[in-house]
């Protein structure tokens, strides 16, 4: 797909214990490739739960973008979409937060976020979003750190979530879901190595 040949192009390291190239990252990437009118404007872009920060690294070049900033709970996520922020020639701003609690008030024209869609079982922080709290926090702060005429690109996988929750829940808290693409993307596992889901990337204004 041409989400793998663009991001094959790009200098991205990952480390034990960090996300690395995920097919939903990689499914919002294809959703951007084909919907670049996404992305216009969007000169300050924040990503949420970065992982190794592929999502804010290809959307800055895509962009391009003038400044990233980096959101996850996890230090090394951080330190790793940084320093892959770099080697692909992007200024960038790091916060190890959970969801908004540390990060300073300021505001970007594009947020992406690629959350865990699991909302209970033993997947750990990387997969499950208990209860989706994750979700609430993120669509209950977000509108503050958006600029006039921002919005957000989110991904999600009804498959793997079991329900439309996490697109009820930014309608709930304010948000319109603007557009959305619809991406079947290779999701394979050592049970399930011909596995393909269906993942929807989200536009909301």
């Amino acid at each position: 797909m041409r989400a793998y040949d663009w991001v094959s192009q790009l200098a991205l390291e990952g480390v034990e214990g960090v996300l690395p190239v995920w097919p939903s990252a990689m499914a919002t990437v294809e959703a951007m490739l084909r919907n670049p009118g996404w992305l216009e404007g969007a000169n300050e872009i924040l990503d949420m739960g970065c992982g190794s920060g592929i999502l804010g690294v290809t959307v800055g070049k895509l962009a391009p973008a003038q400044t990233c900033l980096f959101v996850d709970v996890n230090p090394d996520a951080v330190r790793t979409a940084g320093h892959n922020a770099a080697k692909n020639g992007l200024s960038f701003t790091g916060f190890v937060s959970d969801v908004w609690a540390q990060v300073p008030e300021q505001r970007v024209s594009l947020i992406i976020c690629n959350p865990p869609f699991q909302p209970g079982g033993p997947g750990g922080s990387n997969l499950v979003d208990e209860d989706f709290r994750m979700h609430r926090l993120f669509f209950q702060g977000a509108r503050a750190f958006l600029s006039d005429g921002g919005r957000i690109v989110l991904a999600t996988c009804p498959v793997i979530t079991g329900s439309r929750e996490p697109e009820l829940i930014a309608i709930e808290t304010g948000w319109k879901v603007s557009d959305r693409c619809i991406v079947n993307f290779a999701a394979p596992s050592s049970r399930h190595p011909d596995r393909v889901h269906q993942y929807e990337i989200l536009l909301l204004k």
